[in-house]
């Protein structure tokens, strides 16, 4: 698990956790928000940091567009990417030159981002954050600061990573996915769509978890389990290596499934019940 820790630089940005994601125009106007790039310079601005955070990408926006309209190729701006280059202005006001990003994409100046990765349009990376090579984040999607992208890692759209995190190489999380701080996924782990997992959680190496799933803070899939749909996952619970949870299941706070056990679909296993190593939990049983 990585620090918690991030730069100084890190915390001066105040990167949002926002979850919503309008286009540019629409979120500065939404914050009535006017295109002013000499005032968001000045030192003695009242905007926010995430009023100035929408300017910025608006002004990236507009300038992208305006570019785009003059060399005739492009008719819009997300169509850029085909030139694997683009300039983005980070939360801190600054612009690098990065590759293999779409222009409505925006990078910190802090990330790392490998020249293999790819990054979607409207995706926001955070300080400190490093993608490593051949990497995909998807449009849209949130990684905060100190969040870690393993090589061969996918990220789907509008997913949002909590800081702190780290995605194991060749790992895949789902579209709106909601991940929380200093979450683990392990090498090559799946996290279906729409899954939400709670800080501190870990989902270990070769494990799977299912769409729509709900994973309380603090609880660990350990390896090669597998974690069907929309199931529940409560605080500080113990899915053990190879054990096997049927959809729609419940599983209390600090309940224990043995190594290769199996819960059938839609039972309930109450708080703090530990299931036995090879056991079988029959469907729609209540296990107290």
């Amino acid at each position: 698990m990585r620090s918690s820790s991030v730069s100084k630089r890190c915390r001066s940005a105040r990167e949002s956790s926002v979850t919503g994601h309008p286009s540019p125009e629409t979120g500065a106007r939404r914050r009535g928000i006017e295109w002013n790039i000499a005032e968001i310079s000045s030192s003695s601005s009242n905007l926010s940091p995430m009023d100035r955070f929408w300017v910025l990408t608006m002004y990236k926006w507009r300038s992208i567009s305006a570019r785009n309209a003059s060399m005739g190729s492009l008719d819009k701006p997300t169509q850029a990417h085909r030139f694997r280059q683009a300039v983005a202005p980070s939360t801190m006001g600054k612009t690098e030159t990065i590759r293999n990003i779409d222009p409505t994409a925006t990078v910190h100046s802090g990330a790392r981002v490998d020249a293999s990765a790819m990054v979607e349009a409207g995706a926001m990376i955070g300080c400190d954050v490093t993608v490593g090579r051949h990497a995909h984040i998807g449009g849209f999607t949130i990684l905060q600061s100190g969040v870690s992208v393993g090589e061969y890692a996918t990220i789907s759209d509008e997913a949002v990573v909590g800081p702190g995190t780290t995605i194991g190489a060749g790992s895949t999380v789902g579209r709106g996915v909601r991940i929380g701080r200093e979450v683990e996924l392990g090498v090559r782990a799946i996290v279906g769509d729409r899954t939400n997992i709670g800080a501190g959680s870990r989902v270990s190496a070769g494990a799977v978890v299912e769409q729509r799933a709900n994973i309380r803070q603090g609880a660990l899939v350990d390896r090669g389990a597998r974690v069907g749909n929309r199931v529940s996952i409560g605080a500080r619970a113990w899915v053990g290596p190879g054990a096997r949870i049927g959809s729609r299941t419940a599983l209390g706070a600090r309940v224990v499934i043995g190594s290769n056990a199996r819960v059938g679909n839609r039972a309930r296993v109450a708080q703090g019940v530990q299931v036995p190593q090879d056991a079988v939990v029959p469907a729609r049983t209540r296990a107290v």
